[in-house]
């Protein structure tokens, strides 16, 4: 990035003109050389010599971004960089409303964070920044969004009755896992974790280092609810009858990868009456109106806002 040097100020160059004393004039000169290497000095310690991004012109290095950035490589760098960009433009433009959800954007923080606590999820410095980034906006949105909704209670009445068959839902599963292409690498990481005594935050940091899905990778493993129509019937089967939940003590092997699996807990098949997928609808109805509002706030943010990112990701993984 060029820098226009700050040269001597129009005002001493006027002062030097006025002072015809010999003696003013070169005392004039030294402190006016200080004061054009002091302004040079801080202009230069302002300086990107190697940005990372840039967004309407404006420069930013490595050093605007968490730590751990510096640390990884490949299409983790890139989700992280392109995301983190998405949300810094967004939540710049919403300041105002983010200091009127404040206390719920804290509130909903707390509980995620005590939520992935629970699942064993460990959060580095990268990942944390952008989840509190992803609250903060998701919190404002459907705060946003909500307020202007008087008739929502129809609307979950309609979309229940429209989708009454699809509340009864089928057998299953939640769970974390590892997966990684070597079986002995597999056995060496369940022979780590079953040396007592077992910590799921243990499981979390080695899916983190060693899973080879990105998405739960990043998440310590946790993938939520799996179904036998998303997982296959053969893989599913195999995890839901084995009857204890937990660490699985062995194995499990699937389209040539193998799995370290961890059971949270199982559910059977079910139907659910209103009253009890109310709340379920009110939130997922809420989110989807959400999500459009917040790709509407980006949408119109970056028909102004010119964004070029500098990071080559030469290093790309091969996953």
């Amino acid at each position: 990035m060029k820098i226009d040097k700050i040269g001597i100020t129009l005002g001493a160059i006027i002062l030097a003109l006025i002072v015809g004393c010999s003696e003013n004039q070169q005392q004039n000169k030294e402190n006016n050389q200080s004061q054009e290497k002091k302004e040079l000095s801080t202009d230069m310690s302002n300086e990107v010599i190697n940005p990372l991004y840039a967004i309407n012109n404006k420069e930013y290095d490595v050093k605007t971004v968490p730590l751990m950035y510096q640390n990884i490589k490949g299409q983790k760098r890139k989700l992280f960089l392109d995301k983190y960009i998405n949300y810094k433009l967004t939540l710049d433009s919403l300041t105002k409303e983010q200091e009127i959800y404040q206390t719920q954007i804290d509130s909903n923080i707390k509980k995620e964070l005590s939520f992935i606590a629970d699942k064993g999820v460990v959060q580095d410095e990268l990942i944390k920044t952008l989840l509190l980034q992803k609250i903060t906006l998701e919190t404002i949105g459907l705060e946003e969004v909500a307020k202007n909704r008087p008739s929502l209670d129809k609307e979950i009445d309609a979309f229940y009755k429209k989708h009454q068959k699809e509340y009864s839902y089928p057998n299953n599963i939640e769970i974390s896992f590892i997966a990684v292409k070597d079986k002995n690498q597999s056995q060496e990481l369940l022979n780590e974790l079953k040396n007592k005594p077992f910590s799921i935050k243990k499981f979390a940091l080695l899916a983190q280092e060693n899973s080879l899905d990105i998405a739960t990778g990043m998440n310590g493993g946790y993938a939520g609810f799996m179904t036998e129509e998303e997982s296959g019937k053969t893989f599913f089967d195999t995890v839901w009858n084995i009857k204890k939940t937990g660490l699985v003590n062995h194995i499990i092997e699937r389209d040539k990868r193998f799995f370290l699996i961890y059971i949270h807990k199982k559910n059977h098949a079910n139907s659910s009456q209103l009253n009890q997928v109310k709340e379920d609808i009110r939130e997922y109805l809420l989110k989807k109106a959400r999500n459009k509002w917040i790709q509407l706030q980006y949408n119109k943010i970056m028909k102004t806002s010119k964004v070029k990112i500098f990071d080559s990701f030469e290093d790309n993984l091969t996953w």
